[in-house]
């Protein structure tokens, strides 16, 4: 598995972190399926898997806890953060409803 790919799932287990998102739900393909057990980056699969056209997808949803971090870092070798500490997230206002 590429560094980068490893690299990107670390930071968005970063991103939820600091924002507060404790799970992620995604839709994938057989092959993405594949890569993510691959480097230990566990699932569970909610839904019956289904084949749109060709391609089998599955969805999936991804703890974005500090053992997945630290799963993801170790397939990478990625044991620091992957993304800049001292920049804060930015916040989005949302007008009261």
């Amino acid at each position: 598995v590429n560094r980068i790919t490893v690299e990107l799932l670390c930071g968005i287990v970063e991103v939820c972190q600091r924002a507060g998102i404790e799970h992620v739900v995604s839709v994938f393909d057989a092959r993405m399926a594949r890569i993510f057990r691959s480097i230990n980056c566990a699932f569970e699969i909610i839904g019956t898997p289904a084949r749109i056209g060709k391609t089998m997808t599955y969805a999936g949803v991804f703890d974005m806890s500090d053992v997945m971090r630290e799963r993801l870092g170790n397939a990478g070798n990625l044991h620091g953060p992957v993304l800049a500490t001292n920049v804060p997230l930015l916040t989005v206002d949302t007008p009261d409803v």
